[in-house]
């Protein structure tokens, strides 16, 4: 198994190809989201608000899930309005990305983050 490297897990194809919504294990759904949005974390030049704040916000919620923590249906959905307004309204394609690939896990594994709340 590689490191965990500044919280980015490197990932295996066979880890993520398969998964289906009804089947998708929870711990590897969790740390695919919190492993994107470290990268985007990394990689954010951090000048626009949007992206700056929005990632560190989604990021926060995630480290609940991921913890087994219990979520509440509110913030559930500011997670879903701050990576719509991450996606649209960062200056760089980095935090665009970020937004929309969070947009896409939560719309395809909604199960797993409804069964936090």
């Amino acid at each position: 198994m590689y490191p965990d490297r500044n919280g980015v897990k490197p990932f295996f194809l066979e880890e993520v190809e398969n998964m289906h919504s009804g089947d998708a294990d929870p711990k590897v759904v969790s740390e695919l989201a919190r492993s994107l949005l470290a990268l985007v974390r990394g990689e954010s030049c951090g000048e626009c608000l949007p992206c700056w704040h929005g990632i560190r916000q989604i990021s926060a919620v995630l480290d609940k899930v991921d913890n087994g923590s219990p979520v509440s249906a509110e913030e559930l959905a500011a997670v879903g309005e701050l990576a719509r307004t991450v996606g649209q309204g960062a200056k760089c394609g980095v935090g665009r990305i970020g937004g929309r690939l969070v947009l896409e896990l939560l719309s395809r594994y909604s199960s797993v983050f409804q069964a936090r709340v």
